[in-house]
C-alpha cells in the first residue's frame, strides 16, 4: 500500500509578527519597478497596470524576469528593484 503525506498550506510563522510595507499616499515621480515572473500574460498585466498608475504620476521604470517563475527572485533582481524604484508590482500570469 503507497502511503500519502499530506502537507499544511498555512502559513506557520505568527501572523501578528508580519508587517506591511507603508503604502505611498501620493505617486507623483514615483519610480515603479516590475517583476514579472515569466508565466503568460504577467507581462502584459504589468503593463495594464504601469498605465493605470501613470495618471497618477508613477513613472515605469525597471522591467526585470524571473528566470523560472517557480522560484524566488534573486538577490540581484531585488537590489537592482531596490536601488531602482520607490515601489515594485510583481504579477503572475496563466
Amino acid at each position: 500500500m503507497n502511503r500519502l503525506t499530506l502537507v499544511s498550506p498555512v502559513d506557520a510563522r505568527d501572523a501578528d509578527a508580519l508587517t506591511l510595507a507603508p503604502r505611498r499616499t501620493d505617486l507623483s515621480g514615483c519610480r515603479l519597478g516590475l517583476l514579472d515572473n515569466r508565466k503568460g500574460n504577467a507581462n502584459v498585466l504589468l503593463e495594464m497596470v504601469a498605465a493605470e498608475l501613470a495618471p497618477e504620476g508613477a513613472v515605469a521604470g525597471a522591467l526585470l524576469e524571473k528566470r523560472i517563475f517557480s522560484r524566488p527572485a534573486t538577490a540581484q533582481n531585488l537590489s537592482e528593484l531596490a536601488a531602482s524604484s520607490d515601489a515594485v508590482v510583481t504579477a503572475v500570469g496563466d
